[in-house]
């Protein structure tokens, strides 16, 4: 009986966690969302000392200080994350989203040519740890889309866009707000 209760406790106590993470991170994603970038980073630095999760909100913190255009901010921690990826339970899903974050930076720099190898690092990351199909998958693949596009690679741009739309419909409603800026892109 003790064992069972002991079970139960520690399931508790995981699912919990759990909740925590994802409350944090989708109270984030909602101030992104709203463009409220300042606002989410002084969120994510309240959440940070006590979070289970410090990576995933020091990645997502690096890509609101690129919308921020605190390039350099962003880049000193990309940095420090990169140090403790391998460190976590699914260390490539982590390469992935921290290569995305590069490859948003070197095009927010201009530097077209390192934001094409970072976002195909991504995807690669991304198909390493059988996620090619996950929504991750396709904002890599629209990134890679957009800055093809930007360099006059329309063809590429094209085949990365098309990518991105197809997984964006088969695990999203038709009428979500990605599915509509995947047309726009």
């Amino acid at each position: 009986m003790s064992k069972v209760l002991l079970f139960i406790c520690l399931t508790l106590i995981a699912v919990t966690g759990l909740c925590q993470v994802n409350n944090e991170l989708s109270e984030v994603e909602q101030l992104v969302l709203d463009s409220r970038y300042e606002e989410a980073v002084r969120l994510i630095d309240s959440y940070l000392p006590k979070s289970r999760n410090a990576t995933t909100l020091s990645i997502k913190k690096a890509e609101v200080l690129i919308r921020l255009g605190r390039l350099g901010d962003a880049e000193l921690l990309l940095k420090q994350v990169e140090e403790t990826v391998s460190k976590e339970k699914n260390p490539l899903y982590y390469k992935a989203l921290v290569a995305m974050d590069y490859g948003s930076l070197y095009q927010n720099q201009g530097r077209n040519d390192l934001a094409i190898e970072q976002f195909q690092q991504a995807i690669t990351y991304l198909d390493q740890d059988k996620r090619s199909a996950n929504l991750e998958s396709a904002d890599a693949l629209a990134y890679l889309g957009n800055v093809y596009r930007s360099t006059g690679k329309y063809v590429q741009a094209e085949e990365q866009l098309q990518r991105a739309l197809a997984i964006r419909q088969a695990k999203l409603p038709e009428n979500h707000e990605l599915i509509a800026a995947s047309y726009n892109d």
